[in-house]
């Protein structure tokens, strides 16, 4: 179990670390669009896991040890992101991506705001519904990739008590 400066208290988080004593099937995922994301396989222990999907490239081999933020205990096609332990290298949703669609989403309200202020006055507030229903899912978002990066820490970058 990793420990980091912060307990995983979601009960949607699950650590794992694990040996990759083969790593097989590594290919970029067709069905993610413009996301950059890899599909991979692996045995450890004996047993295999098929089809596991990660956010960003990373660059596994066999003998490399993980650590994996699952969804659901046990389940690897609910992987949240992953640390290569060899070269501490961290994949997971990017934080930054839904702080700019955040932003990008303000702004555009903000245009519609002012455009529908004079023009269609009755149309305000299922805008500021609309508004709020995408801002709540991007902070969410942003919160929930935080916890992952975070939970994903190196060991060597927690705090001395």
């Amino acid at each position: 179990t990793l420990y980091c400066h912060i307990r995983i208290t979601e009960r949607h988080m699950h650590p794992i670390s694990i040996r990759l004593d083969r790593v097989f099937d590594v290919q970029p995922d067709a069905f993610s669009g413009n996301m950059r994301r890899t599909l991979f396989s692996f045995e450890s222990s004996g047993k295999k896991y098929f089809s596991v999907l990660v956010d960003g490239d990373p660059k596994l081999k066999s003998g490399q040890t993980i650590t994996a933020i699952l969804e659901h205990q046990d389940d690897w096609q609910t992987v949240m992101g992953i640390r290569i332990h060899e070269t501490g290298e961290v994949f997971a949703p990017d934080v930054g991506l839904h702080i700019w669609l955040l932003l990008l989403t303000t702004f555009f309200t903000g245009i519609l705001y002012m455009e529908l202020q004079y023009s269609h006055p009755a149309a305000l507030p299922p805008t500021h519904a609309g508004y709020l229903l995408i801002a709540a899912f991007h902070v969410r978002s942003v919160v929930v990739a935080k916890r992952i990066r975070r939970a994903l820490c190196p060991i060597s970058s927690m705090p001395q008590e």
